[in-house]
């Protein structure tokens, strides 16, 4: 009894040291952590970034749509648009879908994953996870496409001299495809990948994951496109309005989906 009561004496007197020191132990490491998790994104952005210029056949191919999108935008600066509007086409209402459409031609992001080859089994034992390893490679497709929109929307205002309304969804609505559009790659690329390749272009051109993300947001654009030139104004105005809210959701929903199936 009296070893007991010994034992319980001296418990109760460093009991409060002990545990304030596992505190600020668990917190210091907590804090590290954190700076680890955040110094992990611009990392894994970094990484996807020299993958991608290290290959000629992936920045040729991918390239491509981002950069059509900017010459189309400047050549429509020397056209006659007179001579266009004469056929009764809404040119402001169908330019965001018609640049969208150019942009989310052949998304990176389609084929990240596959390009990463017989490697891929590093990427999965190392202790990263699946949000931040997608989030890395999604970022690096907005880097590419969001510079080309912004600059292809700036040439196109200049040209078509839009309304302050136009202009508002020409400058939204072409990064929020493109945003839908990394996503939707990046589920293609999870759902139909392969890094059983010899070849990149087998990858970048002949792929299942780089038809099916190359075409599905582009298709959407094109139909967008065609509704802009059909749909009477008032519903024209709606249906604006509801791809704001859609498209946001639509790449929320598919980037959970895309984290969840890499898990």
């Amino acid at each position: 009894i009296s070893a007991c009561a010994l034992v319980l004496a001296v418990t109760l007197r460093f009991f409060r040291p002990i545990s304030q020191s596992m505190h600020s132990t668990v917190r210091r490491k907590g804090g590290a952590a954190m700076e680890g998790s955040r110094g992990l994104l611009p990392a894994l952005f970094r990484r996807e970034w020299k993958r991608y210029l290290a290959s000629s056949i992936y920045v040729t191919n991918t390239a491509i749509g981002p950069l059509l999108a900017v010459i189309g935008a400047a050549a429509l600066s020397f056209a006659d648009i007179s001579a266009v509007a004469d056929l009764g086409l809404p040119l402001n209402a169908m330019a965001p879908f018609a640049l969208s459409t150019a942009l989310c031609m052949m998304p990176p992001a389609a084929v990240s994953l596959s390009m990463e080859g017989k490697q891929r089994w590093i990427t999965r034992t190392l202790p990263i996870p699946p949000a931040a390893l997608l989030d890395g490679k999604m970022l690096m497709t907005l880097s590419l496409e969001l510079p080309c929109a912004l600059l292809a929307s700036l040439l196109l205002c200049s040209s078509l001299h839009p309304t302050a309304v136009d202009a508002f969804f020409l400058f939204v609505l072409p990064p929020l495809f493109c945003l839908l559009s990394a996503n939707f790659g990046l589920c293609s690329d999870v759902l139909l990948g392969s890094t059983e390749w010899e070849r990149e272009v087998t990858v970048v051109k002949q792929s299942a994951s780089s038809m099916a993300g190359g075409l599905g947001v582009m298709l959407l654009c094109v139909a967008c496109c065609a509704a802009s030139a059909l749909l009477p104004a008032p519903a024209f105005r709606f249906f604006r309005l509801a791809l704001l809210l859609l498209l946001p959701v639509l790449s929320l929903l598919l980037r959970r989906f895309n984290i969840r199936r890499m898990q």
